[in-house]
């Protein structure tokens, strides 16, 4: 597989193995060093302090044992490459300087990935991986930033480690339709060199979207699917004598929890309450024993069901999805309507006769006579991803945005509400069952 070494100063034999005890280069003629000649036999490398090692270049090296260390620069990504696949976000890579006395520069550079072969079940290139790294600020506090296109550069104490921290901005995806049937991945190469370029090692960097958002028929997914939960939090009102544009500060501020879940066809839905369980009733493959569910009425839940979470929202009433028109991550728009008879109606009241909206006979009335039908319009406003766009999670796993609300049928005027909201993935389940409660 070759040595990692730069192209542009590889070092000799010598001095590639003079910290590697495994490996002895003074042994003259008894040199147990080899490079592979043309019909694939084997030369020996008799001046080992005089020949370089060079990349693309197939050798044999007898040791003692197998090399704790292959070089001085040693690079060591999880998994054996900076892979993301179709969820990750982020992923570590480790680079540690084994020389025993010296100080060592690394530099880790972002490059193209060459394009796969034409036969082959290979993935397309679709592109290059949008990469962002995590680092401490000068305040010392950790925050993403877009990976430079200059690299990046530490200098490595000896035995001293490098975590460098990667994540992928999934947002900035360019698009791509694939024009085979292997599909297509997002590719880049990682080169981690040292100062004077003489080692160099080169890691994959694979990122992919789901094998639907590419247009494959057999499967549908949305890059927003799952159960998303939050906070509203809401610091200004309409005072009653002023419009609805005139809003003012609260004295504090009021938060409550939001619940959104995205179907796999995007479509939103605003949530009272949903429940997380092991469904063993959905043993259809790819699950031979069950899987868990998501559903929206607790009792739809099967009688067998395990591991049971229950999330709710006491900030609107019982009530089956609502959903929403506009698109997750731009603008979401829905009406939630407390009806005059609702339990949750704070107009009424089961034991006052003037609030129980019943008749002198203690029949319900059929329309709002005692009490009143409240009607939430809600608007929910996404941050544009640019405002973050060099965190990785921001638009994949978490988004935020500006909350909306207007109440009619509380008092006279219309109450209008605004503030912001946060809203995290827990969950990718695309399926929300039991949705009639």
């Amino acid at each position: 597989m070759g040595f990692p070494v730069h192209p542009n100063n590889p070092p000799t034999f010598t001095d590639f193995f003079r910290f590697t005890p495994e490996v002895d280069t003074a042994r003259g003629y008894a040199n147990e060093l080899y490079r592979l000649d043309t019909r694939g036999w084997g030369q020996r490398i008799a001046q080992p302090a005089r020949d370089h090692v060079q990349p693309g270049v197939a050798y044999w090296i007898g040791c003692a044992r197998a090399p704790a260390y292959f070089s001085a620069l040693h690079v060591t990504p999880s998994g054996g490459a900076v892979d993301f696949g179709t969820l990750l976000v982020r992923q570590d890579l480790t680079i540690k300087n084994a020389h025993p006395t010296n100080t060592l520069i690394a530099w880790v550079r972002q490059r193209a990935s060459e394009s796969p072969p034409a036969t082959g079940e290979y993935p397309e290139l679709a592109g290059p991986v949008p990469l962002s790294y995590l680092s401490k600020n000068a305040s010392n506090r950790w925050e993403w930033s877009d990976f430079p296109a200059t690299g990046l550069s530490r200098a490595l104490a000896p035995g001293e480690e490098w975590p460098l921290r990667l994540g992928v901005r999934r947002q900035d995806f360019v698009p791509y339709t694939p024009h085979g049937t292997n599909g297509a991945a997002y590719q880049s190469i990682l080169e981690v060199t040292d100062a004077g370029e003489s080692l160099m090692n080169r890691v994959p960097v694979l990122a992919q979207k789901h094998a639907a958002l590419l247009g494959s028929p057999l499967d549908q997914h949305d890059d927003n699917e799952g159960l998303w939960v939050g906070q509203a939090t809401v610091n200004r009102i309409n005072a009653p004598a002023y419009t609805g544009t005139n809003l003012l500060s609260t004295p504090a501020p009021i938060s409550f929890r939001l619940l959104l879940h995205v179907d796999a066809y995007g479509q939103t839905h605003l949530l009272q309450q949903v429940v997380l369980a092991w469904d063993p009733t959905l043993a259809t493959p790819p699950h031979t024993n069950g899987t868990y569910a998501l559903y929206a009425d607790e009792h739809a839940l099967p009688t067998d069901a395990t591991d049971v979470s229950r999330i709710s929202s006491a900030a609107f009433p019982l009530m089956p999805p609502v959903g929403l028109a506009g698109s997750f991550t731009n603008a979401l728009a829905g009406t939630v309507t407390v009806r005059f008879d609702d339990p949750t109606n704070p107009f009424l009241h089961r034991y006052h006769p003037m609030h129980d909206n019943q008749d002198w006979d203690f029949q319900a009335y059929t329309n709002a006579v005692e009490t009143r039908t409240i009607v939430r319009d809600i608007a929910l406003i996404f941050s544009a991803v640019t405002n973050a766009s060099a965190n990785p999670y921001y638009g994949a796993e978490s988004v935020r945005g500006s909350y909306q609300e207007t109440l009619s049928g509380l008092r006279a005027q219309v109450i209008c509400l605004k503030g912001g909201f946060a809203l995290q993935r827990i969950s990718r389940i695309n399926e929300l069952r039991g949705t009639t409660p």
